[in-house]
């Protein structure tokens, strides 16, 4: 039998209201929410890989700290994704100590306002895809990351039903500085780097997939 997890996000509205909350769910502890999301895992572990969100309706609680140019649907999704990984938290342009002297280069190099958000249709399959880079603050100094390297790269595929499932997660990518996504809107092709400096490809497969090619 497929198990779904229904995630409370906060308490507002009674759930008798919402759309119906169906077989197999984990009990809620509260009588009331504002918005429920069911949460597909395509593993037994729950590590992520094959995470789908689905939004049942209303907005995410406003525990992360999100960019303003974010739509709406990729901030209640992304929140959702950082419900489970509390260790990790969206870059922010205040991480990039040179952002205000090299923005306005940067844009007009690239399509994306903000360093650490691409917003497109990534796969040309009609439907908008989101990469985000992630920063975990807990990352120290260690063996298998000698650098402290402490950004992620992660990319969810949109679905046409409104829904995004990870795509993509590549750990310990780099500093902030060297993490910037930038997006070419003419060739639809998106990297990550260092501004001036050494870049890797996001590329899309035949099959749809995502990969890094540094």
């Amino acid at each position: 039998m497929r198990r779904f997890r229904y995630v409370l996000l906060a308490t507002a509205v009674a759930l008798d209201s919402l759309p119906a909350v169906a077989q197999a769910v984990e009990p809620l502890s509260h009588p009331t929410a504002l918005a429920v999301f069911r949460v597909e895992n395509g593993d037994e572990a729950g590590t992520g890989s094959g995470v789908r969100l689905v939004g049942f309706g209303g907005e995410a609680p406003s525990g992360f700290s999100l960019p303003k140019d974010m739509l709406p649907a990729h901030q209640t999704a992304l929140r959702t994704y950082l419900q489970s990984r509390p260790q990790l938290r969206m870059a922010r342009t205040a991480d990039y100590p040179a952002w205000e002297e090299n923005k306005r280069y940067i844009w007009s190099s690239y399509a994306n306002r903000n360093p650490y958000y691409v917003s497109a249709d990534l796969d040309r399959d009609g439907v908008t895809d989101i990469a985000v880079v992630l920063v975990n603050d807990r990352v120290k100094v260690a063996p298998n990351n000698p650098f402290g390297f402490n950004c992620s790269l992660v990319v969810f595929k949109g679905s046409k039903d409104g829904s995004y499932r990870e795509a993509l997660f590549k750990a310990n990518m780099g500093s902030p500085e060297g993490s910037l996504l930038f997006y070419d809107r003419a060739s639809n092709s998106l990297a990550i780097g260092l501004w001036e400096g050494g870049i890797s490809q996001i590329q899309v497969t035949r099959g749809g997939k995502f990969r890094y090619v540094q």
